[in-house]
């Protein structure tokens, strides 16, 4: 389906490149429903048979190569869209930590978490101020994590969805200010 512009006065272009680039236009509205399924995903990535509609510290991790499951809001509650230049919006997040949740990483950790040992096998954070002198600090180490991408896949499985989304709001905007699309 081709459209067919028959006004090219600077009336008509001042809306359409409203209508596309605007706030509220087909730009945004196509960033922000790709920002949602970001968010989207990792409210359904949680492990199996526990839900994962509420963060908690005790949602386990997603899989490897699954997005992350929500245990805070900080990265979900960070996504977002963004006009970054002249017909240019992006949908992501400013956390520095996303990228290695998009791409996987090793993390150097410095050492000095407190722990306990139950039952000998099972290592215990102690995540408070208070830890007891006798409690196990651990070494400088190195953890490896593995990739859980939200960012790519949401994008490459709702690129149909992105165009409709843009499409629609242009049309919209455009039969609203009195022009045809």
């Amino acid at each position: 389906m081709g459209v067919t512009i028959t006004d090219n006065s600077g009336a008509f272009l001042a809306r359409l490149t409203e209508a596309v680039d605007g706030s509220g236009g087909g730009l945004d509205a196509a960033t922000q429903f790709l920002a949602d399924k970001m968010a989207q995903s990792m409210y359904t990535s949680g492990a199996a048979g526990i839900p994962n509609d509420t963060p908690t510290k005790l949602q386990p991790p997603s899989a490897p190569g699954t997005p992350p499951s929500v245990k805070s809001t900080g990265l979900v509650g960070s996504i977002t869209n963004a006009r970054v230049g002249t017909l240019r919006w992006a949908a992501g997040t400013n956390k520095e930590y996303a990228k290695i949740h998009e791409f996987g990483g090793v993390i150097n950790h410095p050492g000095g978490t407190a722990y306990i040992m139950i039952d000998g096998t099972k290592f215990q954070p102690v995540h408070n101020r208070n830890a007891k002198p006798w409690m196990k600090r651990t070494k400088p180490h190195a953890i490896n994590m593995p990739a859980r991408p939200f960012m790519r896949p949401a994008l490459r499985n709702n690129k149909a969805a992105l165009g409709r989304v843009f499409a629609a709001r242009v049309r919209q905007l455009m039969n609203a200010a009195g022009g045809a699309a």
